[in-house]
């Protein structure tokens, strides 16, 4: 769950792995599980400006340890069109790379570098002026094109996306975790 918990529009990541059912101990531990569970772990590895490591380099040193069949990766998004933020999940097999989306690149997070398949997720949840000004066709000179927008209600709609992203993610990791 990457992102900033403590910035709503960037805090999807570490909320909806939160509200993942994690079993990794259980079978750590060797003790009965029920059939219908998987082997599953979560981390929300917070940001470099937060603990001045890398994302992927955290990633990188929990997956050589554990040695997981695939990653999941859940990030919030930047959009070129306000009419998309919170409206559309994206769904990659190509991994991500944490802040490129605002210019704030960080390494990448992909099959490439950590050497098995990664699946991402992602829910735009920002734009900036200067896109809403293209997308209305609009050319007025603006000395702070590049500033971060977020829709006003974006705590509920986080709360909605939450919700929406952790019970799909659930269903996709453990086939029973419905009947759970």
């Amino acid at each position: 769950g990457l992102g900033n918990e403590e910035m709503i529009s960037d805090s999807i990541g570490p909320k909806t792995i939160s509200q993942i059912l994690v079993s990794a101990h259980l079978f750590e531990l060797e003790k009965d599980v029920h059939p219908g569970l998987n082997n599953c772990a979560a981390i929300a590895p917070k940001v470099m400006g937060q603990t001045g490591l890398e994302s992927a380099l955290i990633v990188k040193g929990i997956v050589d340890f554990y040695k997981p069949q695939c990653v999941l990766v859940i990030d919030a998004l930047s959009s070129h069109s306000f009419s998309r933020i919170n409206r559309a999940i994206q769904i990659s097999n190509i991994g991500i790379v944490p802040g490129s989306g605002v210019g704030n690149h960080r390494k990448a997070i992909n099959e490439e570098t950590l050497n098995i398949p990664v699946i991402s997720l992602g829910i735009a949840t920002v734009t900036s002026i200067q896109s809403i000004l293209n997308e209305l066709n609009i050319d007025i000179p603006y000395e702070n094109n590049d500033s971060i927008i977020t829709p006003r209600n974006m705590d509920l709609e986080c709360k909605q996306i939450v919700s929406i992203l952790s019970h799909a993610i659930n269903c996709f990791i453990h086939p029973a975790y419905e009947e759970l």
